[in-house]
């Protein structure tokens, strides 16, 4: 079966499911557009921010499919091509996808807080620090892959990537400052962080960055720790943003 074929067939799959699934489960829920959210309800410019919804869809798109580069080829490794397409077709349908809306919304509805916050309200302070724990070992976990996967990346066939990645989170810092604290528009502020991306990829080529792999998971835990104490308009959404530009760009390419 060719690629073209199995994109379509994902594509048509994915939007109506979008279509007609997704709007049964909003009815289900009593999505309320007219609801003011957390973002506006407790506003105060550090965790709770309104956002642009094309930022917001950005952030969470390629924050959802941050596993799927990695965790893909390998189900289709093991298994065959076609149980994978199934697995990310149907299994987004009807688990992924449904997992990620009903927790968003549930999240919504009690103020914005976290999944732990919420078993604790209506399980008990026991499930509660469970959650916490189950948490804490899932974080621990993905975060060692991470930089292992990535250090080894970086020392390997393309140091070049390390230098251009370095020069995008500026890039990304640079386009949340632009929308968030100057009131830039949202196409100057994106062409801007794209530029930067451009920049990177250049200067990687130019000066790659050439470190051994202790230094290198050293570096991104302190990444890692970094970007989770910062406001989440600063780095996270705008990275995520114009990670989005780079995941489309890959799978359009490669189609």
């Amino acid at each position: 079966m060719s690629s073209t074929i199995i994109a379509l067939i994902a594509i048509i799959v994915f939007f109506a499911a979008f279509k007609w699934y997704a709007s049964a489960i909003e009815r289900t829920l009593g999505v309320d557009p007219n609801r003011p959210t957390p973002a506006h309800r407790k506003r105060d410019g550090i965790d709770y921010v309104p956002s642009n919804p094309v930022v917001l869809f950005g952030h969470h798109f390629a924050t959802v499919a941050g596993l799927g580069p990695i965790a893909g080829p390998a189900i289709a490794a093991v298994f065959g091509f076609l149980p994978g397409f199934l697995w990310i077709l149907l299994g987004t349908v009807f688990i992924g996808a449904v997992q990620d809306m009903t927790s968003l919304f549930v999240s919504v509805r009690h103020g914005g807080v976290s999944i732990m916050s919420i078993a604790g309200r209506y399980l008990g302070e026991t499930l509660r620090k469970f959650f916490l724990g189950v948490m804490l070992i899932l974080l621990i976990v993905v975060n060692a892959v991470f930089g292992v996967l990535i250090a080894v990346l970086w020392i390997g066939t393309t140091p070049e990537a390390a230098t251009a990645t370095w020069v995008f989170m500026l890039g990304a810092v640079i386009t949340g400052i632009l929308l968030y604290r100057l009131g830039v528009n949202l196409v100057v502020s994106t062409i801007v962080g794209l530029a930067f991306i451009v920049l990177g990829v250049w200067l990687g080529y130019m000066y790659p960055i050439k470190l051994g792999i202790v230094e290198w998971i050293v570096i991104l835990m302190i990444y890692a720790y970094i970007a989770s104490i910062l406001p989440v308009w600063l780095l996270l959404q705008p990275r995520d943003y114009l990670n989005t530009f780079l995941l489309i760009a890959g799978v359009g390419g490669a189609l």
